[in-house]
């Protein structure tokens, strides 16, 4: 099989705004159910995790309608910026990089406010 260490989970997070990434090297599902079914699967939480923010449920709304509907106009224009980032992210770590420096430019991609593209 494939070594932990060369596992990453890429989830959405609806504990993050939308578009901000976090990235963590193990540790709990906090409540995702994606993690916990990963986590049973590979029987560990010893893995890596890149959690990519959604937003909150909106008041009196359903999770799973919110995770696996559409995205607002506003979102969707700045869609392209968020997948890009978490591939800046993903690069750095595949390439075998220090855990510091994949942290590192999470935090320094995060500090950037996201902002659509002009065409």
């Amino acid at each position: 099989g494939i070594p932990l260490s060369d596992t990453i989970a890429v989830v959405d997070d609806v504990n993050l705004p939308f578009g901000q990434i976090r990235i963590r090297g193990k540790g709990s599902a906090g409540g995702h159910n994606g993690l916990k079914d990963i986590g049973a699967e590979l029987g560990s939480d010893e893995y890596a995790r890149l959690r990519i923010g959604v937003g909150p449920v909106p008041e009196g709304g359903d999770l799973i309608d919110h995770v696996l509907g559409e995205f607002s106009e506003e979102e969707t224009a700045l869609l392209g910026e968020v997948v890009s980032r978490a591939a800046d992210i993903l690069d750095v770590w595949s390439a075998g990089e220090k855990w510091e420096s994949v942290v590192q430019l999470s935090a320094k991609i995060n500090s950037k406010p996201l902002a659509a593209v002009e065409k």
